[in-house]
């Protein structure tokens, strides 16, 4: 691999699994314990970890526990320790905000209101030729699991949902819409920029004028979020985990383009590869035959995506189509470059399912 090529980042999620403790017959083991240092009891969920390209397009999951609470911050650094070792560079760690992000959130009225959204819902309703022809009242209220789903967000958090209020404005002199309106094309413009797959997209130093201008627009979404007065269930105003998802993640970008542009010299950034959706494309294949696998299916499934090397697109994934390839010859890398065996079944969970390395 060349050097550029090795810079990645390190991508940790968790998903669900179903508490039982099953045999495999294989093996002679017990799946469905905690395999977390100094954690007991049954698992109900699986963490993963997965290293990432940032100038490449490569992807390899690297390891596994099964949980039954939170992520232990020595299993991340051991990771990240035991990965540079063998010539890689990790850059950042992404994560969610775990269960507590899928609170719902409520905006206090008048600034932002959501209620603006019905109104352009009941408005268009009947036309052939809509403003938002993807927005429906069911995204207004939307269930469990349909929450999860980036590409329902984005019918709401969209261009053509801002321009389609600030028509209503104007129609029923409502001025109050045009804040939502507003606030809604900030957050499409900010979610592009940071899920850019493309130089055309991407950051940038070739244009002074746009990469200014788009610093500038980042630096006032982290003080647009900084200023947000959000209701809680009780009433009160509470800062919210989006908040601060928003302000860290945008901090963190702001932060890489001043090391990979301005230190590194890279002709471009694309964001979209310090997000997880290659993780959660991952699961979705995982939950391809149980949506909520026992231990044992979980690594089964596991053993099989991975050792194969194959991923394929799933429609019915929450998150978008991740676009990078699995690092080929991953396993090669390790074996040449670690060679105590004790720190090879220290580093990935192959050698811990009885899986050879790859000669």
């Amino acid at each position: 691999m060349k050097i550029h090529e090795k810079e990645c980042v390190l991508i940790l999620d968790e998903m669900s699994i179903t508490e039982s403790v099953d045999c495999d017959t294989s093996t002679s083991s017990y799946y469905g314990v905690v395999t977390l240092p100094e954690h007991y009891g049954q698992a109900n969920h699986a963490l993963v970890f997965m290293l990432g390209g940032i100038s490449t397009r490569w992807k390899q999951t690297v390891a596994y526990y099964y949980t039954g609470s939170s992520v232990l911050k020595i299993i991340v650094l051991s990771i990240i320790k035991y990965t540079e070792e063998i010539g890689l560079k990790v850059n950042s760690v992404t994560s969610d905000m775990g269960a507590i992000n899928q609170i719902q959130k409520k905006v206090q009225s008048p600034i932002i209101d959501s209620k603006h959204l019905n109104k352009l819902v009941d408005f268009q309703e009947g036309m052939d030729l809509k403003f938002a022809y993807k927005l429906t009242s069911e995204h207004l209220d939307e269930k469990h699991f349909n929450k999860m789903k980036v590409s329902r967000a984005t019918f709401v958090m969209n261009h053509d949902v801002s321009c389609g209020l600030k028509f209503i404005a104007s129609e029923i002199k409502d001025d109050s819409i045009l804040t939502t309106a507003r606030f809604i094309g900030i957050v499409d413009k900010w979610f592009t920029l940071m899920t850019s797959r493309n130089p055309g997209m991407a950051l940038s130093m070739k244009n002074d004028k746009v990469y200014n201008e788009t610093i500038t627009f980042l630096n006032e979404v982290i003080e647009i979020f900084n200023g947000l007065k959000m209701l809680g269930q009780t009433e009160k105003i509470r800062w919210k985990p989006i908040q601060s998802g928003v302000i860290l993640s945008t901090t963190s970008v702001i932060n890489f383009q001043n090391k990979f542009l301005l230190e590194k010299k890279f002709d471009f950034l694309m964001t979209s590869r310090f997000t997880q959706d290659c993780l959660e494309n991952l699961f979705s294949l995982v939950r391809g035959k149980q949506v909520i696998p026992t231990a044992l299916q979980f690594k089964n499934n596991m053993k099989l995506i991975c050792v194969a090397q194959f991923l394929k697109k799933s429609s019915k994934g929450s998150y978008d189509i991740d676009d990078r390839q699995f690092l080929s010859g991953f396993l090669d890398i390790v074996n040449s470059n670690v060679h105590k065996p004790q720190q090879r079944e220290c580093i990935f969970f192959y050698l811990k399912i009885g899986i050879k390395p790859l000669t």
